[in-house]
């Protein structure tokens, strides 16, 4: 009886197989007819191996790396904790517009040097002068909120 199923490694995400980089069992008849030519996959070798494991090994040497700079730059929003922003307003202490995205990033950046990305900031609507909480997500396991004071802009 000849083996049914074939060990791959993946090369590109493939919904319902996994990731990249990802060993794999398929059968013979997937493996030769679409996995392999669509390069979705490659049949694994001793040397493919030896190559994945150094690659596992040189992404989590950056991923620490990374998570210790999210890290400092978590540090650095929570001394500082409230930002400032000055606004024209109404009678009714209603802004004219709104605070976007691109306004606290603006603000980060000119007080701190740290530029972060629209992704990373879950902006609630602001519309009237106050303060607000602002939580910011640096990568999936590192989240910082900072205060965000808006005041009228006095002419």
């Amino acid at each position: 009886m000849t083996k049914k199923n074939v060990q791959l490694i993946l090369t590109k995400y493939t919904k319902h197989l996994g990731n990249a980089g990802d060993i794999i069992y398929v059968s013979k008849g997937y493996a030769r007819n679409y996995l392999i030519p669509q390069r979705f996959a490659e049949v694994l070798t001793k040397n493919k191996i030896n190559y994945l494991n150094k690659i596992k090994a040189k992404q989590a040497i950056v991923q620490e790396r990374q998570k210790q700079f999210n890290l400092d730059v978590q540090n650095q929003l929570q001394t500082i904790n409230k930002f400032s922003l000055k606004r024209k307003t109404s009678d009714q202490k209603n802004i004219f517009g709104s605070i976007t995205d691109k306004d606290i990033i603006d603000i980060i950046s000119q007080t701190t040097g740290i530029n972060l990305k629209k992704s990373q900031i879950n902006m609630p609507s602001i519309r009237t002068i106050g303060t607000y909480e602002i939580p910011i997500t640096l990568i999936e396991d590192i989240n910082v909120n900072i205060k965000l004071q808006v005041l009228p802009e006095t002419m």
